[in-house]
């Protein structure tokens, strides 16, 4: 009996152990047939799971078979039992760099691999999810392509917490500054899982971590500050004062386990250190070297800095010859303010900048004064000496150089657009133009794509991002100009989790549309078409099409917005910019598709830019993005900063946007006499939903004679019925609202009919929507009462709401059922940043939803 029992109770510990070592696996054996194009694949895997590959292949392997992710994303949904650990081979195929896989369950990220060209095996310990959840694994670098095989994952086994038996030792400090320092300390043996982090000028710590707490940066524990919660054995220390002592004390914690965390406050490792002091601000020496490049209303002021080199630099401009002000040290003078008998034309600390608003064959003088007062005392201290010079602006209103498009006289249509790219091409000696190089644009950047600060504190100017400025209140975060290692906030490579980190160079059109390289100058490196944006908010854009979005997944801080595109004969995920930088960007596509003509024919658009071009010489642009580009350049005419951006592009790379200097041309290359927009006569045409309504709205051209026009409906994309009729009036926009309470979750088509008295009718693009899958639910914050609310509209919602911040940190979370309309979360207080509300509806088998919204304080 005592064997029988023995051997039954083996059997059990073997089963229970192979049951967490192996609770699934995918081999990708039953993937669809070998296929070397890119798609989206569906099947049913190891253990009955169901799996969906986007823009993917199926013909590589690994092991065996493996599936191959381009742009796109492996998913499991509903998969039972749970999940601990997740490991699964990985390798990069053909060329590219900076290879990232991220790893989510249930939408919250877990970790991240970086794959290589030879194979490898990424393990992701402690996930420790228990219920049914969905996993994905998604391909963030555009143009690269991973192969996966092999993924394993075991059921959750959560393991109780225990307090740790040992504390972190050798407790050092370096890279001290007046502000700043670097903790850094030697683990715990036996390991940890955490270390929290506290510093203050206290001694003693007053009060000990709780257990079950978890705490976060910037948090107060009794009488110290957190610095950090962290898996890591160092801490960055900032916003110090100078000359003080801090101490230092790090509790270790285990909390990869339930129960916890739970932390060791016996004798923690503790050390302290001093800020160093505010040394005085010394007199800089003199600026040399002025050199001047005038425009007609502009010009482009440059000079050496001293050795070693100041902190900030004074241009004085005057209509008069300069008169004998100094600048008193001490005295701030601000840009734009008064100073002797000129003003302050810029205030920073580059050596160069772009001076705009002159008046033309007009003579200017220049004193430039170098000063120090960053991170010194009594500052800004002035040189003794100015440099001095003049400069005459050109005689050519609107700085157009004298016959720079004089070739274009009488063209229209293609010949126009070949003339315009014959003049994007050449310089006025018409010398083929040799482009700048990719590094070449930082500097650029510096001159003329800087705007006065709106918040923070640091350089007067700062750099003008249109995926983040707001023309209308106050920017929800300003860069500083240059390097990171000089106090700027260029990107330098590292992470960017969140907006308003660094700044990057966003290709409108995107680099993978005409497989460029920015190795060689050309363009991938045209200045142009590439700006100056904030890196979160440029990776978020990624390599979509421009477009119009009615229901945004994700929406930035300024209003930029991600999401399905709304706008007639455009499909799939677009990004739509804010209002007043529409025609800024239409503008740059359109001088990108003449410059480069002659080289569409081989640019392939890539994986999301072949709705955008078209690759003839002309017209060069899909008709619907063409459309598009028109309307956006129609309705946001040319502002200022264009037409100076565009100065400085002459003066950068000798060359300008023909559609900035004349926006006429737009609809003299591309019109309905060029045959290319006929038989429709519709500029536009485009959907939103808006609850149990759908917007149509269409605009035709100038000359278009329809009598009237018919708004037809169709459930299969193919069988049309009439839903609404309306009459032709004076005006060019129409729209008409269609109520679709009655047609459920399902996808539905519109088309406008245009009616003609003397003449067949005519047809315009197919707009479609998925009336489920849209316009279901709105997120907005509610700093001020700490709470989140969530517009569910007249959808009834069932099942849970969690926020969670972008380290995947879930901060709350509540169940619900039968929820209509507005509904609010509870939250902690919401510092600075980017959040994500994750809805899981039961009534559609726990697929969640993510919406994200930022938080300004």
């Amino acid at each position: 009996m005592m064997r029988k029992i023995y051997l039954l109770f083996t059997i059990l510990f073997f089963s229970i152990a192979q049951f967490a070592l192996a609770q699934g696996n995918e081999t990708f054996d039953n993937m669809p047939a070998n296929a070397s194009n890119y798609t989206t694949r569906n099947w049913v895997g190891n253990g009955g799971v169901a799996w969906t590959a986007t823009d993917a292949r199926t013909d590589l392997t690994i092991t065996g078979r493996a599936i191959l992710i381009r742009n796109g994303s492996l998913t499991a949904n509903g998969i039972p039992n749970g999940i601990g650990n997740l490991s699964f081979k990985h390798q990069q195929e053909f060329s590219g760099s900076n290879p990232v896989l991220q790893v989510y369950v249930n939408s919250i990220l877990v970790g991240s691999a970086n794959p290589t060209n030879s194979v490898a095996t990424a393990t992701f310990n402690n996930i420790n999810v228990s219920g049914t959840f969905n996993l994905e694994i998604r391909q963030i670098t555009t143009g690269l392509r991973i192969k996966i095989d092999d993924l394993t994952w075991t059921a959750s086994l959560p393991t109780p917490c225990v307090t740790p038996s040992a504390q972190a030792t050798n407790l050092l400090f370096s890279g001290i500054t007046t502000s700043s320092a670097q903790a850094n300390f030697t683990a715990a043996s036996p390991a940890a899982d955490k270390y929290l982090i506290l510093y203050g000028t206290a001694n003693t710590v007053s009060q000990n971590p709780a257990n079950g707490v978890t705490y976060t940066a910037g948090q107060s524990l009794g009488n110290m500050q957190v610095a950090a919660y962290t898996s890591n054995v160092t801490a960055a220390l900032s916003s110090l004062m100078p000359a003080t002592s801090y101490y230092v004390t790090v509790f270790t914690a285990n909390d990869n386990c339930t129960g916890g965390p739970l932390y060791n406050i016996a004798s923690p490792v503790s050390s302290s250190f001093s800020t160093l002091s505010i040394p005085e601000c010394t007199t800089p020496g003199n600026t040399t070297a002025l050199v001047t490049t005038p425009a007609g209303t502009s010009a482009l002021v440059s000079f050496s800095a001293p050795i070693p080199a100041a902190s900030g630099y004074m241009v004085v401009l005057s209509a008069n010859p300069a008169d004998a002000t100094l600048p008193v040290d001490g005295v701030v003078y601000a840009q734009g303010t008064p100073f002797g008998n000129g003003n302050v034309a810029y205030s920073g600390s580059s050596s160069s900048t772009f001076l705009s608003g002159l008046t033309v064959s007009t003579t200017y003088y220049l004193k430039i004064y170098a000063y120090n007062a960053a991170a010194c005392l009594n500052g800004p201290k002035y040189s003794s000496a100015a440099l001095m010079g003049n400069f005459t602006t050109l005689a050519t209103a609107g700085n157009l150089p004298a016959g720079y498009y004089d070739t274009i006289t009488g063209k229209t249509c293609s010949d126009l657009k070949s003339a315009l790219a014959w003049r994007a091409n050449h310089d006025m000696a018409k010398n083929v133009l040799v482009p700048k190089t990719y590094g070449d644009l930082w500097t650029q950047y510096l001159i003329s794509d800087v705007k006065p600060r709106e918040v923070g504190t640091g350089s007067a100017n700062v750099i003008w991002d249109m995926y983040s400025d707001n023309p209308n209140g106050m920017d929800p975060y300003n860069f500083t100009p240059g390097p990171v290692s000089g106090g700027g906030q260029q990107d330098n490579g590292s992470d960017a989790p969140t907006e308003g980190i660094l700044y990057n160079r966003e290709h409108s059109v995107p680099i993978s549309w005409f497989s460029g390289s920015t190795g060689t100058p050309g363009e991938a490196t045209d200045y142009l078409h590439i700006v100056p944006t904030d890196k979160w908010v440029n990776a978020l854009r990624d390599s979509y099409i421009y477009g119009e979005v009615n229901n945004p997944t994700t929406t930035s801080l300024n209003g930029s917005k991600l999401g399905p595109n709304a706008f007639s004969g455009l499909t799939g995920t677009a990004f739509e910019p804010i209002n007043e930088y529409k025609g800024d960007l239409a503008r740059a596509f359109l001088y990108f598709v003449t410059r480069y003509q002659a080289k569409m024919p081989s640019f392939t658009g890539g994986t999301n830019g072949t709705q955008a071009f078209d690759p003839t010489l002309y017209p060069s642009v899909d008709i619907p993005y063409l459309r598009l580009m028109l309307k956006w350049h129609q309705q946001d005419p040319v502002s200022e900063k264009e037409r100076n951006r565009n100065d400085a592009a002459f003066t950068y790379q000798g060359n300008r946007n023909p559609f900035v200097d004349l926006p006429e041309l737009a609809t003299i290359v591309w019109n309905d006499v060029c045959g290319i927009i006929l038989p429709l006569n519709l500029v536009w045409f485009k959907g939103t939903q808006l609850g149990n309504q759908v917007k149509l709205e269409w605009r035709i051209t100038r000359g278009a004679d329809p009598v009237a026009f018919e708004v037809e409906r169709s459930l299969n994309g193919r069988n049309f019925t009439t839903v609404g009729q309306l009459s032709r009036t004076h005006q060019d926009t129409y729209t008409w609202n269609d109520n679709v309470e009655k047609l459920g979750a399902s996808r539905v088509y519109y088309r406008i009919r245009l009616k003609y008295s003397q003449k067949a009718d005519s047809y315009s693009d197919i707009y479609s929507t998925h009336l489920q899958g849209e316009a279901k639910y709105t997120v907005f914050p509610d700093v001020t009462a700490n709470r989140v609310w969530v517009d569910f509209g007249t959808k009834t919602f069932t099942g849970q709401i969690a926020l969670v911040n972008m380290s995947g940190m879930r901060l709350a979370q509540m169940n619900v059922d039968g929820i209509t309309g507005r509904f609010s979360l509870p939250t902690p207080v919401l510092a600075t940043g980017k959040y994500i509300v994750v809805l899981t509806d039961k009534k559609e088998n726990g697929k969640p939803v993510s919406l994200s919204f930022g938080v300004l304080r």
